[in-house]
């Protein structure tokens, strides 16, 4: 009997030694740092899971955090149309879409995002597709960017886009889509892969 009471209390000890460290880790924010994420796979109801953040705005003026709409299982902005999921990814009237990953360490990453758009409809009006670009923390001009593609096509097709850069622990790397001239048939499918590498 003393045995199992020992080792009755020895179980409890370590669950109480458990929980303490897994709420310590619950209220401070503080996340397991990954070797790679992905925003489809890693996609959250909380912003900031993982690193990922669910914006709108335009890259000028700053980025706001959109609204988690769990009925859609989608994000909002407070502009007319602008949206994220894993299904649709789509620029409002008057502002852009942007998914936002904070750094969680110091190194050299590389990334890996595809983007296509769905097929324009026979009534859509100018059709001009959409401008996919990424950089890092903030950008004067083009030559900054990390990335930067039109995404015109009038049939699926699959843009692979990729980089590799250092970064410091806290830095935000941001994936914009832009509506360009309009915002008719600008729905997109969105995923970026992002691989953390050694020491920079």
């Amino acid at each position: 009997m003393k045995r199992i009471g020992a080792f009755f209390t020895a179980g409890i000890l370590l669950l109480t030694v458990l929980c303490f460290y897994a709420c310590k880790d619950a209220a401070s924010g503080e996340q397991e740092v990954l070797d790679s994420y992905g925003f489809v796979q890693d996609f959250s109801d909380r912003q900031g899971y993982r690193g990922w953040w669910y914006l709108f705005g335009d890259s000028a003026e700053g980025f706001k955090p959109m609204t988690y709409h769990e009925d859609f299982g989608e994000y909002r902005g407070e502009d007319y149309w602008s949206r994220l999921s894993v299904y649709d990814s789509i620029p409002g009237l008057n502002s852009e879409i942007a998914v936002g990953f904070s750094v969680p360490k110091t190194c050299t990453l590389s990334v890996s995002s595809t983007i296509y758009r769905h097929p324009p409809e026979g009534f859509g009006i100018g059709q001009d597709g959409v401008w996919y670009y990424s950089y890092c923390n903030s950008f004067t001009d083009a030559e900054e960017l990390l990335f930067s593609e039109m995404i015109v096509d009038t049939e699926i097709t699959v843009h692979t886009l990729t980089y590799e850069t250092q970064v410091q622990e806290g830095d935000m790397l941001y994936f914009v889509i832009n509506s360009r001239t309009n915002q008719s048939n600008d729905n997109c499918v969105l995923d970026i892969r992002i691989d953390l590498g050694g020491a920079a």
